[in-house]
């Protein structure tokens, strides 16, 4: 058992879109595709489960919100 905060963290792959500064991410046109998630006990600092995310996961090439 841990004692620790556990946080889901999702890596992505960005396309479509010419990265010069971090806001370009964001971009309307940019393509997100999912490539794996990492469950962390962030507290301390374990990988408590590894999975690679298929392209077809939830939101796949959905481009981000808008707030």
């Amino acid at each position: 058992m841990h004692t620790g905060v556990e946080r889901r963290l999702i890596f992505i792959r960005i396309s479509n879109v010419i990265i010069n500064k971090p806001f370009d991410m964001f971009s309307i046109s940019a393509l997100r595709e999912p490539e794996f998630l990492v469950d962390m006990d962030i507290h301390n600092l374990k990988i408590l489960n590894f999975q690679d995310l298929p392209q077809s996961t939830g939101w796949g090439k959905v481009p981000t919100p808008a707030f």
